[in-house]
């Protein structure tokens, strides 16, 4: 426990004195609001004063989290914070708050500090058995092709969070199997069965978005296919708002939200039919791995991922393809496959995706009542 110091408290009522006892609108937000063990959470917080360094040293941040005191963040003049923590293995079943506190860091490491002011935060979470999962993955035909509609329903999770917007971002790995063994296939390659074209109408712009064997599943630009326009999307978004790509499939491409809204607009969704028969003389097999995850693009929570699907599109030559994927989706966190892909993707697009924001109001319980 961090170790009292009267010479601390002392100079913290000076400096209170002498900012003129200023009020500061302190807030902690913590995302989701109840988990499971194994469980990512993102503690965030802001707002807190500025203190001056005492004895060389900074502020902490002290935060209590089920019994357990821990300094979340230190440093001179530190105001702000933000925090991935994994619900430990241990967590037993219950309501485990978090609260937080500021103080006077009396070491470099500030594992001995003072707490300086009455001010104290604090924000319920609840360990539960089953936080429910939000993915409805299910297969269906389009023009005899098989393919899926995924949804991200918020209804069927309990630990909703203040998100306005939830996009699906899908990333590609497009191989082929030649000799016995897999290869990547580039998208700007000729066309097998016309080597005046691509093996993707798109393929010179969407090659260009590659990271290592992935892409972001955005159309890239077709010469000629709009006079004087493009047929580039410009985010990465399955179901945005701008791009020619979103708009030709309203109603299949829809983004969610979470919170209070009418039910059919918690659904995020798109549905997807790949097709490929380009393999050449030398082809036997072509196979599409996807990763979909939803993120959230508008709320307290903007910048974070909400749970992921991976399936696969795979056609023998001469098939029909067949389709397989993880059992009613999961809540993973993004690869870093996917991660590499839309950074490559953002840089090449000039996209400025939404990034993870500190709060400016206190955490919205939300879990299930008992």
């Amino acid at each position: 426990m961090p170790r009292f110091s009267l010479f601390a408290l002392m100079l913290f009522v000076l400096w209170a004195s002498l900012t003129g006892g200023l009020a500061f609108a302190q807030s902690l937000v913590v995302t989701p609001n109840c988990g499971v063990p194994g469980d990512t959470i993102w503690v965030k917080s802001g707002g807190w004063p500025k203190m001056f360094p005492v004895l060389g040293y900074g502020s902490g941040l002290d935060c209590a989290w089920g019994g357990q005191d821990t300094v979340l963040a230190y440093g001179p003049g530190l105001t702000s914070f933000v925090r991935v923590y994994l619900v430990p293995d241990w967590a037993e079943i219950g309501d485990r708050p978090f609260s937080l506190t500021q103080c006077v860091c009396l070491n470099g490491d500030c594992s001995e500090c003072q707490y300086t002011t009455a001010q104290l935060r604090y924000v319920p979470f609840r360990v539960v058995s089953n936080i429910g999962n939000p993915w409805v993955v299910i297969q269906e035909t389009y023009n005899g092709r098989p393919g899926l509609l995924i949804t991200y329903n918020s209804e069927l999770m309990f630990d909703t969070t203040p998100c306005s917007r939830i996009r699906l971002i899908q990333v590609l790995r497009l191989r082929g199997l030649r000799n016995g063994s897999y290869i990547p296939l580039r998208y700007d390659e000729p066309d097998p069965n016309d080597p005046s074209g691509y093996r993707f109408w798109d393929g010179p712009d969407r090659q260009a978005t590659v990271a290592g064997e992935y892409a972001v599943d955005a159309l890239g630009d077709i010469p000629g296919f709009i006079p004087g326009g493009t047929t580039r999307e410009h985010d990465p978004y399955l179901n945005g708002d701008f791009d020619l790509a979103d708009q030709d499939t309203i109603g299949l491409r829809a983004w969610g939200a979470m919170g209070p809204a009418p039910l059919d607009a918690r659904h995020a969704f798109f549905r997807d039919h790949p097709r490929q028969s380009k393999y050449g003389d030398t082809l036997t097999t072509i196979r599409m791995e996807f990763e979909v995850n939803a993120f959230c693009s508008d709320g307290v929570n903007q910048g974070e991922y909400l749970g992921q699907v991976l399936w696969v599109w795979e056609r023998v030559k001469g098939e029909t393809a067949t389709i397989t994927w993880t059992e009613n989706g999961r809540r993973a966190k993004p690869t870093a496959a996917f991660l590499a892909a839309v950074a490559r993707f953002n840089e090449v697009r000039n996209f400025n995706q939404p990034q993870i924001i500190l709060p400016t109001t206190g955490g919205v319980p939300s879990c299930p009542s008992r």
